[in-house]
Parts: C-alpha cells; sequence; structure tokens
C-alpha cells in the first residue's frame, strides 16, 4: 500500500490573488487541505492534524522570483516582520523559541532524486524563506518529528505554467507514493 500523502497550499495573499499552490494541491491527484497565510490559523490547522491520518505532509507555497520548482531542504527558526493576511506578525523573529536554528526535511533523504531532479524543472534549495512558507514547514518538522515533511515552493504562473507545474508534481507525488521509506516512519511505530 502506497504512502498516505496529505499536500496542502496555501490561499491568496498580497499579489497573489488566486496562489498557484492552492490550484496545485487541488489537482495533485491527493488528499490535499488549503491554508490561510495567517500564523494563527496555520498553527491552528497543523495542530488540528492527526498523525494518524497521513504518512507524509508535502506543503507548498509560491515563492514570487522562482523560476523552477525548489525542493527546500531545510526550515530555519526565523520569520522576518512581515504581516500575514490578517495584519500580524510573529513577535521576536522566532518559528518556535527555545528551538533549533534549522530543521533538515525528513522528506526529500527518503526519495531517490537524481533522475527526478534532472529531468523536470527543479532543484533543490536550501532556505524556505523567512513568511509562512517556511513557518509552516519548520513547525511541521518540530510537530511530526516521525512522518515524512517535505516543502516545495512553486514560481508563479508568469515564470512557468500551471499544466508545467502540475505535470511535474504528479511525478513528485508518484514518486513519493512509489517510495518504501516513506511507508514507514523514521524510528518505525
Amino acid at each position: 500500500m502506497p504512502p498516505r500523502v496529505l499536500v496542502t497550499g496555501f490561499g491568496p495573499f498580497e499579489g497573489f490573488p488566486n496562489n498557484p499552490s492552492a490550484e496545485l494541491a487541488k489537482r495533485c491527484g491527493a488528499r490535499f487541505e488549503i491554508v490561510e497565510v495567517a500564523y494563527a490559523t496555520t498553527r491552528e490547522f497543523l495542530q488540528g492534524l492527526d498523525p494518524g491520518r497521513f504518512d507524509v505532509l508535502l506543503h507548498m507555497g509560491v515563492h514570487h522570483k522562482a523560476t523552477q520548482m525548489h525542493l527546500e531542504v531545510l526550515a530555519h527558526n526565523q520569520v522576518l516582520s512581515r504581516p500575514d493576511v490578517r495584519g500580524l506578525e510573529i513577535a521576536g523573529g522566532q518559528v518556535r523559541k527555545g528551538s533549533p536554528a534549522i530543521q533538515a526535511g525528513t522528506l526529500w533523504p527518503s526519495l531517490e532524486l537524481e533522475s527526478f531532479l534532472r529531468d523536470e524543472p527543479a532543484v533543490l534549495s536550501y532556505h524556505a524563506g523567512t513568511y509562512l512558507c517556511n513557518f509552516i514547514y519548520f513547525e511541521s518538522l518540530c510537530r511530526f518529528p516521525d512522518k515524512r515533511v517535505g516543502f516545495l515552493h512553486v514560481p508563479s504562473e508568469n515564470a512557468m505554467s500551471l499544466d508545467t507545474q502540475e505535470k511535474t508534481l504528479t511525478k513528485l507525488v508518484r514518486l513519493i507514493e512509489g517510495c518504501p521509506s516513506a511507508k514507514q516512519p523514521a524510528g518505525g511505530r
């Protein structure tokens, strides 16, 4: 049985009334959720997730400067002062006080990515930003240490068509579903 994959995309925010990550989440063929670009609701969403209902958590968000998909390797315990869609910010500049400065994603090391990265418009990236994308990634890695968690930054529709992004994402989801190590969480159960 393939691993149970949950994909998230973000809703609209400044400059992106139609967030491509939300549309791609809907099209990916896996179970999906759309998350508001707000710190409190993102945290509430993660608190409400039942870890017994998924094996892999793949978050997506738009990167306005990207021309390829970015498989984010690292999440940082850092957020800059930038209000979310509700006008709220995170005080203190950290996702989680008392947590490490960096968390490595747990999904990408479980996959054979060499041919995918060679054949698809995708690259490895080592900084998920300092806004909600990084926030949800870091928070998920802290909350679900026994799950495979990854973050994928997608380009705007101006940089790459949604159809091209959908094809690449579909291949990535198939790769995840076919990976034996993604079926069993790290450390077992």
